[in-house]
């Protein structure tokens, strides 16, 4: 998927104007979500089980895959 295709938002954070996409941010959650873990289970996480809404469509199932990725490389097994 070519980045023409995705999503982009422009929002205003404390230094300024930023153009992020929807991907970004879930990154950052997954990203602070993993790290969390990280330090309660003393080890590194290389894998992560996610439940998505059943009514995701394919497109969302992947933007969620590219949001994983952006995470650190997250390797997810998605249930519906």
């Amino acid at each position: 998927m070519d980045d023409k295709q995705m999503m982009q938002y422009v929002v205003n954070i404390s230094h300024g104007w930023r153009t992020i996409s929807p991907e970004y941010v879930g990154s950052l959650i997954l990203k602070q979500l993993r790290e969390t873990a990280e330090q309660n289970l003393s080890m590194p996480l290389h894998r992560a089980v996610m439940a998505v809404p059943a009514e995701f469509d394919d497109q969302q199932r992947n933007y969620t895959r590219m949001a994983a990725q952006l995470a650190g490389g997250i390797y997810i097994y998605m249930y519906t």
